[in-house]
C-alpha cells in the first residue's frame, strides 16, 4: 500500500501517465471497502446477564463440628489383652480396636451349653413321663364299662397326666432359659473384640494392656470427621431470616467461597451475647481428613430484606478514560446465511459485588450476553464469533 501511494504522489509519473494515476486513485478510494468486506471476526467468551434475588448479609463466625463423636464402651469385663488403634488412626466401621482375655468368657460360654443340653435331655424325660402316664389313663377309660374299672385309679391316672404336663412345661421353660444364657455367654465372648461403630478417627484411649474394664466402661473415643455441619451463635435479630433450608454463602480459611443450608435454630438464648445456636449443612460432599473439628467459616447470613438485582461477570467489565464499558453480543439479521454477530458497547452502572460479579444499576438487561473473554481488543461493532 505504501509503495501505491509513493507512486502516486510521485509528480513527474503523473505527467507522463495521467490514465495510470487516476487507476491508483480509484485504488486508493476502495481500499477501506475492502479491508471491511475481508473483516474476519474475534474469537470471544460470554456470560449471560443475570436477574438474582439477594439480600443484605452480615458475616458470622463460626465452626466446623462432627455430628457423630463419643466414647465407645465396653459391652463385657475383663482385663485388656490388646490395644490395636492409636490416637490419629482412621478406623472403619467393624474393625477390631481393642481385645480382652476371653479365656474365662469361652469357658462360660462351653458350660451354657453343657446346661442346654441337660435341658434338652430332661425336657425328653418329661416327655416320655407324659406320655406314660396318658397312656394309662386311656387303658382306664377303656375299662369304664367293666367291673374292673377303679375310680380311685382312674383319678390318680388323670392326676399323673397333669403333673407330666407340668413336669413338660417346666423342662421346656429349664431349656429356654439356658439357651438364652447360652446366647448372652456368646454375646459376651463376641463383646471381648471391641469394634469401631462408624467410620471414624481414634481421637482418645482411655486404657491400656494390662488393664481392667468393667461393662459400660469408657474404651476409645471416636469422631467421624466425614460427617460435619456447621454450629455458629447468630445474633437473634438475624434468626428470622434464617428458616430451615435457607442456602447461605461462607468463606473457608483459605479462601474458597461454598454454600450450606440451615437445618435447624435453637431455641435457647444467650442473654448476655444475644444470639442463638444455629446449624448448618454443607451444600457439597465433605471428604474425611479435609476439615478439622472446630475450624473456623465465614458465614454471610441475611440481615434484610429480599430484593432482585441485575448480576454481571466481574470479567465483562472494562474501565477506560473514566466510564465503565461491558460489550454485549448481539445478532445482527441478514438474508439467508448472512446474520452477523457484532459487539454492541454498552455504557454501564454498577453497584456492589456480589463473589465474582457486579450489581448493574445501569445499562445492562437480563438475559444479554456479556462478553467476558476476548473483550480487551473490541470496539463497537466488531465482527465477533463466539467460542464454546
Amino acid at each position: 500500500m505504501s509503495k501505491i501511494q509513493r507512486v502516486y504522489t510521485s509528480g513527474p509519473m503523473n505527467r507522463r501517465n495521467p490514465a495510470l494515476a487516476a487507476l491508483l486513485a480509484l485504488v486508493l478510494l476502495l481500499s477501506p471497502a475492502l479491508a471491511e468486506d475481508e473483516e474476519s471476526p474475534l474469537p470471544v467468551r460470554i456470560d449471560t446477564v443475570l436477574e438474582e434475588i439477594v439480600s443484605e448479609t452480615a458475616l458470622v463466625i463460626g465452626r466446623f463440628v462432627s455430628r457423630q463423636a463419643g466414647v465407645v464402651a465396653a459391652q463385657s469385663e475383663g482385663a485388656v489383652q490388646d490395644v490395636l488403634v492409636d490416637i490419629g488412626d482412621r478406623v472403619a466401621a467393624g474393625d477390631p480396636m481393642v481385645l480382652l482375655v476371653a479365656d474365662r468368657l469361652a469357658l462360660n460360654r462351653e458350660i451354657w451349653a453343657a446346661e442346654v443340653l441337660s435341658a434338652e435331655a430332661l425336657l425328653g424325660v418329661a416327655h416320655a413321663e407324659l406320655a406314660l402316664a396318658q397312656q394309662e389313663l386311656v387303658r382306664l377309660e377303656s375299662l369304664m364299662e367293666s367291673a374292673a374299672f377303679s375310680q380311685a385309679r382312674f383319678d390318680d391316672s388323670q392326676q399323673r397326666v397333669a403333673i407330666g404336663e407340668a413336669g413338660v412345661a417346666v423342662a421346656r421353660a429349664e431349656l429356654l432359659s439356658a439357651q438364652a444364657n447360652m446366647a448372652l455367654a456368646q454375646d459376651e465372648l463376641a463383646d471381648a473384640t471391641i469394634t469401631a461403630p462408624y467410620d471414624a478417627v481414634v481421637t482418645v484411649r482411655h486404657t491400656e494392656v494390662g488393664g481392667y474394664v468393667d461393662v459400660g466402661e469408657s474404651v476409645i473415643s471416636l469422631m467421624n470427621d466425614g460427617w460435619v455441619e456447621i454450629e455458629a451463635d447468630v445474633p437473634s435479630s438475624r434468626v428470622s431470616a434464617l428458616s430451615e433450608g435457607t442456602a447461605v454463602r461462607l468463606t473457608l480459611d483459605d479462601g474458597t467461597q461454598k454454600e450450606a443450608f440451615v437445618r435447624a435454630v435453637g431455641v435457647s438464648e444467650d442473654p448476655q451475647a444475644r444470639t442463638r445456636l444455629v446449624r448448618f449443612t454443607p451444600a457439597w460432599e465433605v471428604m474425611p481428613g479435609t476439615l478439622a473439628q472446630g475450624q473456623s467459616v465465614t458465614l454471610s447470613v441475611p440481615a434484610g430484606p429480599q430484593t432482585d438485582v441485575i448480576t454481571v461477570h466481574k470479567d465483562a467489565v472494562i474501565r477506560s478514560a473514566g466510564q465503565t464499558l461491558v460489550y454485549v453480543a448481539v445478532m445482527e439479521e441478514g438474508s439467508g446465511d448472512d446474520s452477523e454477530i457484532r459487539a454492541q458497547e454498552r455504557k454501564v452502572t454498577l453497584g456492589s459485588g456480589l463473589g465474582n460479579r457486579f450489581v448493574v444499576l445501569d445499562g445492562l438487561a437480563p438475559g444479554d450476553l456479556a462478553v467476558v473473554l476476548g473483550n480487551e481488543a473490541l470496539s463497537d461493532q466488531t465482527l465477533i464469533v463466539i467460542s464454546p
